[in-house]
């Protein structure tokens, strides 16, 4: 574990999020921006894949990292601090849809659709990718939010099935099924979607 000490003592190292934790806790809550600092666009892209509004995203983005500040004591180190930030996230995305209630959730918005991209496609090359974006956010925007939150964690964000089963608190095996279940209706979606675009 890095240490204050050694941080100072070696300026190219960076203070381990667990450092910095134990800081805050200690006191010094201004080591809680260097955190921010951290996380706040890896919070914001994430947020963004369920709330298809930037301005609403970082209003939830900052909500997320409130209540991580007020629950910091909670955080007791069992998965990553990132993990742990990102379920919060989750949690402020998941119950503003529920209570926007008319409001449709989109996962995934041009702009980061885009940003994957091919910047060598051809012209006609460019316009299918367009078009499978499009039928991809369509097809996602149907999935029940259940899928859709766990196809999000881990296939798009990078979270271990044991990760995403702590912060559900559900068994693994159970994550496993419910990521079958996202893909397969997801390819089926798509498909029955390409074959109306025909």
């Amino acid at each position: 574990m890095l240490t204050a000490q050694n941080s100072v003592e070696n300026p190219g190292l960076l203070p381990t999020d667990q450092s910095l934790i134990e800081r805050i806790l200690k006191g010094d809550i201004d080591q809680f921006d260097v955190l921010v600092t951290r996380y706040r666009n890896q919070v914001y892209r994430f947020v963004l894949k369920f709330i298809n509004d930037p301005s609403h995203a970082e209003d939830l983005a900052q909500d997320t990292f409130i209540a991580a500040f007020q629950n910091l004591s909670a955080f007791q180190g069992n998965a990553k601090f990132s993990t742990w930030l990102l379920g919060i996230a989750r949690n402020k995305a998941l119950n503003d849809i529920n209570r926007a209630g008319k409001r449709r959730s989109q996962m995934v918005s041009d702009e980061i659709l885009q940003e994957h991209q091919s910047t060598e496609a051809s012209p006609l090359e460019a316009i299918e990718q367009k078009q499978d974006s499009s039928l991809l956010k369509e097809a996602l925007d149907q999935l029940d939010p259940d899928l859709k939150d766990v196809l999000i964690s881990i296939s798009m964000e990078g979270f271990s099935y044991e990760e995403f089963a702590e912060l559900r608190q559900i068994p693994i095996g159970t994550v496993k099924s419910k990521l079958y279940r996202a893909r397969m209706m997801l390819k089926k979606k798509m498909q029955k979607k390409k074959y109306e675009h025909f």
